[in-house]
């Protein structure tokens, strides 16, 4: 239903967060930084722009504004899936997204990005490592430099469909630090934009398509 949208490149006038005095990492600065820039992008990434495009638009300036996150990706689609893809994503890290496909199983239905979609609750942000009893895990730290993760829920009025967004970060604690509020916020109105985007897609086929027999109208 919803195809993958690959991160445009980044602009040349990138604006990240500033670094805080002495070099020590400032949560309270980076969340500020993360929040008023977004803001200050609002309108342009809003203003004529699809759902899609619209969250796309939001990993990209996520990930353009700090570079402790590596990668944020969202999957939508029916909540009874078995098979998570990221559908949208942006950051250094987002050939990990390309490849990385979550299969429902024993495992990963006790994980985060299962555990969030079955649940409607973020998963507890957690710590991954070259150690991590799970693949893609290893991958992410060995070759992306990822060492910390969180998972949030995509709630959605239309029937039958939800989704997550997933943030990696470089530095352990991060989310523990930075906190997860903001982030939480930006999920619901990911929620939001796609239940509209379903609802459009589903007049559209019933438009196109005869209530009794589901076969296509000639228009």
């Amino acid at each position: 239903m919803f195809l993958l949208k690959k991160k445009p490149a980044a602009s040349s006038a990138t604006s990240t967060a500033p670094p805080a005095p002495g070099g020590a990492f400032d949560a309270q600065r980076e969340k500020s930084a993360i929040a008023e820039m977004l803001l200050k992008r609002s309108a342009q990434l809003i203003l004529g722009r699809g759902e899609l495009e619209i969250i796309r638009g939001i990993c990209q300036a996520i990930v353009e504004i700090t570079p402790h996150i590596r990668l944020a990706w969202t999957w939508f689609g029916p909540s009874d899936t078995q098979t998570i893809r990221p559908q949208v994503f942006a950051g250094p890290a987002s050939a990990y997204a390309e490849s990385l496909c979550i299969e429902r199983n024993l495992l990963t239905r006790i994980g985060p990005a299962f555990s969030a979609l079955d649940s409607g609750a973020p998963a507890e942000p957690f710590t991954v490592s070259q150690f991590s009893l799970f693949g893609p895990w290893r991958d992410a730290a060995r070759q992306h430099g990822i060492h910390h993760v969180v998972a949030l829920p995509i709630r959605s009025a239309f029937n039958g469909y939800s989704g997550i967004f997933v943030l990696y970060a470089d530095r352990d604690g991060y989310f523990d630090e930075v906190g997860v509020s903001l982030f939480a916020t930006l999920a619901e109105l990911f929620g939001s934009l796609m239940t509209v985007a379903s609802e459009r897609s589903e007049l559209q086929r019933a438009a196109y398509h005869d209530a009794l027999t589901g076969l296509l109208n000639r228009h």
